[in-house]
């Protein structure tokens, strides 16, 4: 349950309160911090009545059109509020579907649009929730959580995203093909968003595995206070409550003339040698033969293959099977693209192709390889042969998998060319993943570094050891490198610890031996000077980077929390307590410590008011602190050039050599 129980936490800050409030229908309940949840409705375990067939596209302007008046007011079954004070929000939705797109309209009385970062959290927007439903609506396995909202960015005013897949979460944007807009006027807001059934494949109203349906929406009050209107929940205590949805029950198709479909492929990976099988839905006003032409693309966007696949067509609604012949397509990314001769459908899905991967030889020759190899390039392929299998072994079908595919390609040659006296490994530079054998307990665990690219003989380098935040892992330091360059200068070494866990708050899992032995592997693996370490992490991490100075005192040169927080969220077991550094015995042993503060000043997943209390106790202890308020800034590193800036003067002499007078008279320093 714990697990399920995360990523609900992160649609709703309430979770945190709610610990153990029992929700029952038509009562009104209040956490003891104050939260309350009102029941509005009986939730149902299949969405009545059906959701109507569109047989043509809705305008996307946040406005409901004319002739979409008739579709069912459904309304929200709770309203949540983080403040019992806060006026109650009222609001209804309307759903309708056509062959390619889900149409979501949400109707609130508001007096204006409030925009937030994380809107869908801590603003004005709104989570959508589509999943694979389980026998009696038991919690699901399988899911897609789409967030929405007003970005009060003029260049992008709307922002749309997949927020969490399954168990990964890509903060990926949706397709150019899928829409959101929000209109303001008479009172009332309109949230209008048209999905399409591609952004969230293979699901579809005409397959027979069903989906199941939640929507949660926020609505923004005073400067930080929040509302939700949820359309399901469960009568059941605490997070459990939130984990509830409605099967979706879709109203038979009526197509006025001609036929509409659609493809939905079997498998979003094969491996090369292998046909595609795909699945052709369509529905027709009478019998009708419809042709589908489709054209794969590959990464570089030449086209590979063409064909064209007929069927023939019944009254109703017809799913058909098909088969693409893509056995001489090498491994690789793909797109595969569809058009019906009728004009009725377009679409495309991404295709990945595998290439043969005998895990079983390859360890073979690993082995026998394996003089040619540093004993942290061997232990780095042992993992990742592992991570493979385990990949493998936990993909779904319908799954496109660039990166494993990548992985696998990238693994093979590491292999082969170490059979041939190379350790490609230890020169590679820039960004890659590493992992060590874990003196705690034997097992392989990963970190991720940066090396820089210019690497001069006989020097050495400062490092930055990064913790990553909640629900993330190491790799996450890609993302942030990438978006935030200048955080990262070229010359300094990152080193990114997993910490055995995306959400333990480097508390418990032996995060802390985890982080201490990632360090010790980069500085055995590279020349990264150990007196120039600085500590540095964001949100979870920001709180890591206070709970390692207090487990390492005087390890690090110097440390820099990025929207961190004293105490962490969630709850721990006997024995598993973390320090509070609002408390003045857990504050005082970083006194001596060179800290930068760095937080944005409209964060609201790690309120500013805690930073900002914090580091005026720092002061008053004798902690010199440099504080950096971004006040444009949400839950995000800076972007303001002045505090980025100053960030990169208090590094640089943070990471700057000191030299004794010793070193010098002995000849140490050249």
């Amino acid at each position: 349950m714990r697990h399920r129980a995360t990523w609900i936490m992160a649609i709703l800050a309430v979770m945190l309160t709610l610990g153990n409030l029992h929700i029952r229908a038509g009562q009104e309940s209040a956490a003891p911090s104050g939260p309350t949840v009102k029941m509005l409705s009986t939730p149902l375990p299949e969405m009545q009545p059906p959701i109507d067939f569109l047989a043509r596209e809705p305008v996307i302007d946040g406005r409901l059109d004319d002739d979409l008046q008739i579709l069912a007011s459904r309304s929200f079954a709770a309203l949540v509020k983080m403040n019992p004070a806060t006026t109650d929000t009222q609001g209804d939705y309307r759903l309708a579907y056509g062959s390619d797109f889900f149409y979501v309209f949400i109707d609130v009385a508001a007096d204006s649009l409030v925009c937030r970062d994380r809107g869908y959290q801590n603003g004005d927007g709104f989570i959508l929730i589509l999943n694979r439903p389980q026998p009696e609506n038991a919690p699901a396995e399988e899911s897609y959580m789409l967030a929405y909202n007003p970005t009060g960015d003029p260049k992008k005013p709307f922002a749309q995203m997949v927020w969490k897949r399954n168990d990964a979460w890509p903060f990926s944007p949706l397709s150019e093909g899928s829409a959101f807009r929000v209109s303001a006027a008479g009172g009332r807001l309109g949230f209008e968003a048209l999905l399409r059934w591609t952004d969230v494949h293979p699901y579809h109203p005409w397959l027979a595995d069903g989906i199941g349906f939640n929507l949660i929406l926020s609505k923004a009050y005073g400067d930080r206070d929040v509302n939700y209107l949820a359309a399901h929940i469960k009568p059941a205590p605490g997070m459990e409550a939130f984990t509830g949805y409605s099967r979706l029950d879709f109203a038979a198709p009526f197509v006025p003339a001609g036929a509409q479909s659609t493809v939905v492929l079997s498998s979003g990976h094969i491996t090369a040698g292998d046909p595609l099988r795909l699945r052709l839905l369509a529905a027709a006003d009478r019998p009708v033969r419809e042709e589908v032409a489709f054209r794969l693309h590959s990464g570089e966007g030449a086209r590979v293959l063409s064909q064209t696949i007929g069927v023939d067509l019944t009254l109703g609604v017809t799913v058909q099977e098909a088969v693409l012949d893509t056995t001489d397509l090498p491994s690789g990314g793909y797109t595969v693209r569809w058009e019906s001769r009728s004009g009725s459908a377009t679409g495309q899905v991404g295709l990945t192709v595998l290439p043969p991967f005998d895990s079983a030889r390859l360890e073979r020759i690993l082995d026998a390889a394996g003089a040619h190899l540093t004993p942290g390039s061997r232990t780095t392929i042992r993992f990742l042969l592992a991570e493979i299998a385990a990949e493998r072994a936990r993909l779904k079908s319908y799954d496109p998998c660039p990166e494993l595919r990548a992985r696998m390609e990238r693994t093979d040659r590491l292999i082969r060319e170490a059979a041939g006296g190379d350790d490609l490994l230890a020169r590679q530079r820039g960004l890659l993943r590493r992992a060590f054998e874990s003196q705690v307990d034997r097992t392989l665990q990963p970190y991720t570094a940066f090396v820089p690219t210019a690497l001069d003989a006989g020097k050495t380098y400062p490092a930055i050891v990064f913790l990553h935040g909640s629900d993330s892992d190491d790799q996450s330091v890609r993302r942030t490198i990438r978006a935030f360059p200048a955080l990262f200068p070229d010359e300094v070494f990152v080193i990114a610890p997993y910490g055995r866990g995306r959400s333990n708050s480097y508390t418990r899992d032996h995060a802390q031996d985890d982080i201490r032995e990632a360090v010790a592997d980069a500085l055995r693996e590279y020349p990264i000077d150990p007196a120039r370490l600085v500590l540095a992490g964001f949100s979870m991490g920001g709180y890591g980077v206070y709970r390692t100075l207090y487990e390492n005192p005087g390890r690090y040169a110097a440390a820099a929390v990025f929207s961190g927080i004293p105490y962490p969220k969630g709850t721990f077991a006997p024995g598993e307590e973390p320090p509070d550094f609002r408390q003045p015995e857990c504050l005082k042993t970083l006194s001596g410590m060179n800290i930068a503060v760095i937080h944005g000043g409209r964060d609201r997943n790690c309120p500013v008011e805690q930073t900002t209390d914090l580091v005026a106790r720092m002061k008053e202890i004798g902690i010199p602190v440099l504080f950096l308020l971004d006040e444009k800034a949400g839950h995000e590193p800076p972007r303001d050039p002045a505090i980025v800036e100053a960030y990169r003067r208090w590094l640089a002499e943070a990471i700057r050599e000191h030299h004794s007078e010793e070193d010098r008279r002995k000849g140490r320093i050249k």
